[in-house]
């Protein structure tokens, strides 16, 4: 089943409307159990492996009082877990081991339950139980595509829900217009159309080819996963939850950093959160900590090199635009310009924005190669090759 399916359509209606005529105390146990039979139905070890993860990991901090000890032993656990699955059993020479797949849904639930587990320790949690824990855990709107929303504003949200139709009215308008950014932009216009119009192009003009390569698939990677993201919000909207946003128009941001607080907002502000502030403390070096924050998302996509070098590529470019800011400030604080923001002339701005749209899709190339030396023979014939007419 895809989420752009029928039959998905129908559980997102189906579960809507269940889920309302529920006395209130059933409700998010309906959907807990609804994303089990869900999972089940795809495939049954993952939705055993994600009941028994979610037990365990609820008796390790259950306490109301975590030691430093428990914590380690939760987020290890956690981490060996998604390691063994990312990288032992999709590499293993043994081919028994590699039809073990990764639990579906997997990546996500990993991340909220790190959130969970350190909000625990640093006693930020509200007050709740092992219901709500599981009912967190498995929202289904938000249980395969994220976003990674937070335990605290899901609980606070659960309490004061109330039946509001202009929320039900926005959140089928938001899960129409993901459907319209995925089957319309992404595996029409992106996926079918402009792929057939590159594909005819001369062949000898290897440089525009690649480039414009890039550009569609980094254009399509964005309105498909931010479609997906629109379902699970309006889905969520549709239940009376509103989780946290995942875009932000990020192809009209003036810089990298910008860039990587509009996309993927639920990730990126995760490993702000949990990566770079932990980073930060141990080391008081931030640009150490925005290299590793950026490495954990890149790995989270996929362990594997050329997802490790797509994380630094983007660090560096994060560090580099730190370090231009800073350069600036200093400058106009030199010049008495202390304080006085002007804004970019038009042009100046639009150049920006292409310019960091540009780094991006340049970005993608490294992702979208099987290996790094294909990245640069890519590199080789986009900025060099028109030389030679290759």
């Amino acid at each position: 089943m895809t989420f752009t399916s029928l039959t998905w359509l129908a559980l997102i209606v189906g579960v809507t409307g269940i889920y309302w005529l529920l006395p209130a105390p059933w409700r998010n146990g309906f959907l807990a159990l609804v994303s089990f039979v869900f999972l089940a139905s795809i495939q049954l070890t993952s939705a055993l492996f994600l009941v028994a993860f979610t037990l365990i990991s609820y008796l390790i901090v259950r306490k109301d009082r975590v030691s430093k000890a428990m914590i380690t032993v939760s987020v290890g656990l956690v981490i060996a877990v998604v390691a063994y699955y990312k990288m032992r059993v999709a590499h293993s020479p043994v081919e028994v081991l590699r039809d073990v797949a990764m639990p579906i849904g997997m990546s996500y639930y990993a991340f909220r339950v790190v959130h969970y587990v350190i909000d625990k320790y640093r006693d930020v949690l509200p007050t709740h139980g092992f219901y709500d824990y599981v009912c967190y855990l498995f929202f289904v709107p938000t249980m395969l595509v994220g976003p990674i929303h937070r335990f605290t504003a899901f609980h606070n949200n659960h309490i004061a829900i109330r039946w509001n139709a202009s929320e039900l009215s926005e959140g089928i308008e938001r899960i129409l217009l993901g459907y319209f950014k995925i089957i319309v932009l992404g595996n029409f216009l992106f996926n079918k159309y402009l792929a057939n119009q590159i594909a005819q192009l001369d062949p000898s003009n290897q440089s525009l080819i690649y480039y414009l390569e890039a550009v569609r698939g980094s254009l399509n990677l964005y309105v498909q996963f931010s479609g997906y993201s629109d379902i699970a919000i309006g889905f969520a909207l549709m239940l009376g939850y509103r989780v946290m946003e995942n875009f932000n128009n990020p192809f009209m941001k003036t810089n990298i950093a910008e860039f990587w607080r509009s996309w993927h907002i639920s990730l990126t502000s995760w490993s702000r959160d949990y990566i770079y502030m932990t980073m930060v403390g141990l080391t008081r070096n931030p640009y150490l900590g925005t290299l590793v924050s950026l490495l954990v998302v890149g790995i989270w996509h996929e362990l594997s090199l050329r997802y490790v070098i797509w994380g630094l590529y983007h660090g560096l470019g994060i560090i580099f635009v730190n370090k231009l800011q800073q350069y600036v400030r200093r400058r106009n604080r030199e010049r008495g310009l202390k304080g006085k923001k002007h804004p970019d002339p038009l042009l100046v701005k639009v150049l920006k924005i292409f310019a960091t749209a540009n780094y991006f899709f340049f970005g993608y190339i490294i992702i979208s190669q099987e290996s790094f030396a294909d990245t640069l023979q890519i590199y080789r014939i986009i900025f060099i090759g028109w030389i030679g007419g290759n």
